[in-house]
């Protein structure tokens, strides 16, 4: 149990890495992004920064497993679901694939998702209470 405390930070470097991942893929499929976002450089720079990133989420993680005292294949092994399993719960709790079709549509896709007005201002008083 005590090996698992020793990689949270490790795993928390990469559930980071793979958000950031995510919402820069919509960044760039806003279809009112900034103007310097559409041109190939800005492309080419976040190429070189999510590969980046990866490689050392990567080895941030399995560093931080073998220190652990978890052999090489585990390291690995758990390494690829960290960032397996990050990536599918943030795409689910943050409804990417719905905000993809509406930045499709032509619309933002930083938007609030419906049902979300309730937990973006919880202490704002009603009107009329």
């Amino acid at each position: 149990m005590s090996s698992i405390i020793h990689i949270l930070p490790e795993a928390a470097v990469v559930v980071i890495l793979v958000g950031a991942i995510l919402f820069s893929g919509l960044a760039f499929r806003n279809p009112s992004r900034a103007q310097w976002l559409h041109r190939d450089s800005a492309a080419t720079g976040a190429a070189l920064a999510i590969s980046a990133a990866v490689c050392f989420g990567a080895g941030y993680m399995i560093a931080g497993s073998i220190a652990a005292g978890w052999s090489v294949a585990t390291a690995i092994v758990l390494t690829i679901a960290v960032f397996l399993g990050s990536g599918v719960v943030i795409w689910r709790v943050f409804a990417i694939g719905e905000r993809l079709r509406r930045a499709d549509a032509g619309q933002s896709p930083f938007y609030p998702q419906p049902g979300f007005e309730v937990l973006r201002h919880p202490f704002r008083r009603r009107a009329g209470v």
